[in-house]
């Protein structure tokens, strides 16, 4: 499909975006799942950082 003006090219985007990241959620989600067991108890990563943004991400992910 090629846009023959703004709006359809605004809908060729959107639709491609959402369409990507429904396609790279499953690897995001065992990726974060993977950083998480590595994740000392303490809720830090190994590098020190906190983990809250990580646990705010899956809720939204996993909605």
């Amino acid at each position: 499909m090629i846009p023959k003006d703004k709006e359809e090219l605004r809908k060729l985007v959107t639709d491609t975006t959402l369409e990507t990241y429904e396609e790279l959620t499953p690897q995001l989600i065992y990726l974060l799942n993977e950083t998480k067991k590595k994740s000392r108890p303490d809720g830090r990563s190994e590098n020190g950082r906190d983990s809250s943004g990580y646990d705010r991400l899956c809720q939204v992910l996993y909605q």
